[in-house]
């Protein structure tokens, strides 16, 4: 059935990023403050946390339930999972899933809507590194630009909407903050008990 193929213990402890992650991360947060600080900024509280969790993710020993499928029977243990964000690639990819159903079912409307990115010149980005509360501070802006932008573009009366997604990270990795914005492509009539939609903007 879909249950047991489902309940097959996957093994965390094999991959080599937790093989990196158990072997080294003592002696990088033994020796960070003195070779990494200056660069990266200092050590959070937040990553030893994230990592010991991650750690313990998928790790039978350290906790686990007992599942049984309804149809054929079958007895599984599942391994408690450790709910980092952005971090553990099992727990990650699930909140990805469930963020994507909920944007899709609840949250967007369905019509069109563009993808929007905000980047930060590189200049800037240090500041954000050293100073995590200005990450607030860079969605607030994103939304004030955008939102300003729409009201000028749509018919006068239409509401614009947004969500707006923080990123800190490129695809290589490297310390990027910018932000991902799904932007509705029309705007919303405020006068209607339903999501009358306006006339279109277009980038």
């Amino acid at each position: 059935s879909d249950f047991c193929m489902q309940s097959a213990q996957r093994l965390p402890e094999k991959t080599a990023f937790y093989a990196v992650l158990s072997r080294y991360f003592d002696e990088l947060a033994r020796i960070y403050d003195e070779r990494y600080e200056r660069t990266y900024g200092r050590w959070r509280s937040v990553i030893e946390r994230v990592v010991r969790k991650y750690l313990d993710c998928g790790i039978p020993l350290r906790g686990f339930a007992r599942i049984k499928c309804g149809s054929c029977g079958e007895e599984a243990i599942l391994p408690f999972s450790c709910k980092q964000r952005a971090f553990c690639p099992s727990c990650t990819a699930k909140r990805s899933a469930a963020w994507a159903g909920l944007m899709r079912e609840e949250v967007l409307q369905p019509y069109p809507h563009h993808h929007v990115v905000f980047s930060m010149p590189k200049m800037l980005r240090p500041y954000c590194r050293f100073h995590r509360e200005l990450l607030t501070e860079l969605c607030g802006c994103g939304w004030a630009a955008l939102k300003t932008y729409l009201l000028h573009s749509l018919p006068a009366g239409a509401l614009p909407a947004a969500v707006i997604s923080l990123a800190t990270a490129s695809d290589a990795l490297q310390w990027h903050p910018h932000l991902h914005c799904p932007v509705l492509a029309c705007g919303i009539a405020p006068d209607s008990t339903s999501p009358a939609i306006t006339e279109r903007w277009a980038l």
